[in-house]
């Protein structure tokens, strides 16, 4: 039975799902609708009064949308129930959805690789990939150790969970210099103001005679012990060693605090993947899947204009 749940429901029932992390987490739902004016919905399939899927998603314009690149759909799956069950459950849950929505967009959590009940409901996969750090072993490849050292020897000092304004400034800059348009800039901006307020976001900031250079802007979840690394600065002392000891500094503080690992994102890209990569990480693949009526409608005449073309 599909059902609609309330804010009170969701929050109970996270509480006791093992899976559940930040994405999950109605502070951090709320921040991202509130930026992007996003309506939060969440929805379950129950069968004998027990919930198998649930999916919290933000709506706007009739549409279910992943709101920015950082953003992991929040979707559980009941943990040791036959898959067969499960597959069914996350169809009927669908099939509902695409019933009350113009389009959707939904980036599965790593932890779900099995997609066939998407592809059976006219979903259209992306794979996309990211690094897991562990950080139980902090080993490096040579390069970034020859960078750690040579950061030693100019003194830098690094801090934690300080100057967020000048830190976002830094961020800002980047984001701007990569692209990024005015409007977008400032919703993440806007973003990673309100994730700070509620404690999910913090800084690790690296200083030259007192003067912040480079910081690190890392989402933390504390439930399942993983960081999620949204940003790190570029600085005019990356040469001498800066934003690899600044990534040394972080895993290290992140170990001390208990976290487990760090996903670093950004390994989509040729440029980012290869210094990313340097840190010897895990590479993992996660799916963005898209649903249009639209295109749907479409599929059968597309279908026919190929046979005629043939």
């Amino acid at each position: 039975m599909f059902q609609e749940l309330s804010e009170s429901d969701w929050n109970q029932f996270i509480a006791q799902h093992p899976d559940a992390g930040v994405f999950d987490l109605p502070s951090c739902l709320k921040a991202t609708a509130a930026v992007y004016h996003a309506k939060i919905n969440y929805f379950a399939y129950l069968k004998n009064n027990q919930i198998l899927v649930a999916i919290a998603v933000f709506v706007k314009d009739d549409k279910i949308i992943v709101p920015h690149h950082y953003y992991r759909s929040s979707f559980l799956i009941l943990k040791d129930q036959n898959p067969l069950v499960i597959n069914q459950a996350i169809i009927a849950l669908l099939t509902t959805l695409k019933e009350r929505t113009k389009s959707i967009q939904i980036a599965l959590p790593l932890n779900i690789q099995d997609i066939r009940p998407f592809i059976w409901t006219d979903f259209q996969p992306q794979i996309r990939y990211t690094y897991i750090k562990e950080l139980e072993t902090l080993d490096y490849h040579e390069n970034i150790n020859r960078n750690i050292k040579k950061a030693e020897k100019n003194q830098f000092t690094y801090a934690y969970d300080t100057d967020y304004e000048a830190s976002l400034r830094l961020h800002q800059q980047d984001l701007k210099l990569f692209g990024i348009s005015t409007a977008q800039n400032e919703q993440l901006s806007e973003l990673f103001k309100q994730w700070i307020a509620t404690g999910l976001l913090k800084s690790f900031n690296a200083y030259k005679d007192g003067v912040l250079i480079a910081s690190n802007l890392l989402l933390c979840d504390e439930k399942q012990n993983i960081a999620y690394k949204l940003m790190i600065s570029t600085s005019v002392y990356n040469e001498l060693g800066v934003q690899s000891a600044l990534y040394d500094y972080t895993f290290q503080l992140l170990k001390e605090k208990g976290f487990q690992k760090v996903d670093l994102y950004g390994a989509n890209m040729q440029s980012i993947a290869d210094f990313k990569g340097k840190f010897n990480p895990e590479l993992h693949s996660f799916f963005v899947l898209t649903y249009s009526a639209k295109r749907k409608w479409l599929k059968p005449i597309y279908k026919v204009l190929d046979y005629l073309i043939k």
